[in-house]
């Protein structure tokens, strides 16, 4: 299977998602910067090397929300994962209602 849509691996995710951060907060200092904390893929397609991807950045996300949060700009966490199942996702089964 290929996944052509997921970064190749979780250090460039990390960097990419500090790089944004650093660029919205250096242009804005009062920003304030929602993340999400990502729902796992479809049923059909989650793997087990999916879910340890997603897994993974999830930890590393919620450690950027403590580190990159100031006290003018803060960094709040969306949790997209608890609870989700195929249910929430819209009639293409691609993107999430």
């Amino acid at each position: 299977m290929k996944w052509f849509f997921l970064p190749k691996n979780l250090i460039l995710s990390i960097s990419n998602i500090n790089s944004v951060i650093d660029v919205l907060q250096s242009n804005n200092p009062n920003v304030k910067i929602l993340i999400e904390q990502m729902a796992p893929a479809r049923s059909d397609i989650m793997t087990a090397t999916l879910a340890d991807y997603i897994n993974s950045l999830q930890s590393e996300v919620s450690i950027i929300v403590a580190n990159k949060s100031t006290l003018t700009s803060q960094i709040i966490l969306i949790d997209m994962y608890t609870g989700f199942t195929d249910y929430f996702l819209a009639v293409d089964y691609t993107i999430m209602n």
